[in-house]
Formats: structure tokens, sequence, C-alpha cells
């Protein structure tokens, strides 16, 4: 007499091989009694194992997508909050700037003469911002007379901006890592 013996490692009971095996073994043991069930069996069990198989393998894989779209849509969550958050801290520069920092609105008769409109401090950030992620490689913008001289200069005495090492009418927004 044959003892049959469990797998090593058993399947789960979600799996369509947890209810398939039994039967195999069922087969296999009676195999011996009846020639026509010994050829029947051979057929029947090499089928049925690859179609337990291909279920299993079936099985795998789609909860390997919805594992891979759950960490997908978690990411996004995040990427999501991370710009609000951004949004957020954006618009709360943009008011202590606006606050702390308005434009001069006292005008001498050289000023009126002239008629620059003069870009705020928080602009000046957005472009500064703007193209330090736009162009990594130089990010460099051109000082106009629409930038107030005594923000350029606070920006650059307190190391939030650094002048360009040829060309002292350019500045870059400095590396803060």
């Amino acid at each position: 007499s044959s003892q049959i013996s469990a797998p090593a490692h058993s399947p789960s009971v979600n799996s369509p091989s947890y209810y398939l095996i039994p039967i195999l073994y069922l087969f296999i043991y009676l195999a011996p009694l009846h020639p026509s069930i010994s050829t029947c069996t051979f057929n029947f069990c090499t089928s049925t194992f690859l179609v337990s198989n291909m279920l299993y393998c079936n099985y795998l894989f789609n909860m390997k997508v919805l594992l891979l779209l759950s960490v997908l849509q978690d990411t996004k969550k995040k990427i999501q909050m991370m710009k609000d958050y951004q949004d957020r801290l954006m618009e709360t520069l943009a008011d202590v700037l606006e606050e702390h920092f308005p434009l001069p609105t006292q005008e001498t008769n050289a000023d009126r003469r002239k008629k620059v409109n003069l870009i705020s401090l928080n602009k000046i950030l957005e472009l500064l911002m703007n193209k330090t992620l736009a162009t990594p490689h130089h990010p460099y913008i051109s000082i106009d007379e629409t930038f107030w001289p005594p923000y350029t200069e606070m920006l650059l005495r307190y190391g939030i901006a650094q002048r360009h090492p040829e060309d002292c009418f350019k500045i870059r927004l400095e590396t803060f890592y």
C-alpha cells in the first residue's frame, strides 16, 4: 500500500489548488486498483494539474496587479498631498512677503519720469525658483530695471541668492542642501 503525503507547501484556501489537490491524490490512490483508472487518472491528473497551476498563476498575477494598483494609488495620494502642501506654503509665503516687504510707493520726480513697473519680492523669488527647477544646469535670471535694487541686495546679503561669477547682472537661487 502506498502512503499519500501532503505537499511541502500547502496552498491557501483561496487558491484553486486547495480543492483540486485532494482529488488528484484520490485518483492516484485508486489508479493501481483498475487499469482503465490508471490511464484515465494519468490524463486527468495531468490536465487537472495544468489547469490548477494555470488558475493559481492567474490568481497570483491578479493579486500582484491589485497590490501594484494599491501602491500606485497610495503614491498618487501622497503626491497630491505634497502638491496641496506646497500650494499652501507658497500662498503663505506670498502673504508674508506682501505684508512685510511691500513695493515702494513714494515716487520722486526722477522716478515719475521713468515710470518703471517694479516687481514684488514674491515675484522675484518665484522667478528664481521656477528658473532653478526648469533649467538646473543654468539657473540664472537677468536683473533688469524692474527689479528693485534693495530687494536684490537683500537676497544677496542674506544668502538667498548668488551672483553669476562673470556677469553681475545675473543672479540665481542659492543651493540650500
